[in-house]
């Protein structure tokens, strides 16, 4: 189990910036990346891998989602919280 957060910004003069978080439990990873743009937020979803707790073998997933904000659900994030309430407000 992995919890990872990161913030950059790819170019000083340009003011938009990306923020992601990331999980990963048996076999599948979890990650919500945020992108600012010009009048809000770009919140992308993902889970992906192999689930190795699903009764089939080898289920892959790799599922997508995309949300626009007007604010920026990872901007001061703690990175102890809790990433399962985090996926929900997504849900």
């Amino acid at each position: 189990m992995s919890t990872t957060i990161k913030e950059k910004s790819s170019k000083k003069e340009d003011k938009k910036q990306t923020w992601s978080k990331s999980y990963e439990r048996n076999g599948v990873r979890e990650e919500i990346s945020v992108e600012q743009v010009e009048n809000g937020f770009v919140i992308s979803k993902r889970k992906w891998g192999e689930d190795l707790n699903s009764s089939s073998s080898n289920k892959w997933i790799d599922k997508n989602e995309q949300y626009i904000s007007s604010i920026n659900p990872l901007e001061g994030e703690d990175i102890n919280e809790d990433f399962e309430e985090l996926i929900k407000k997504f849900r």
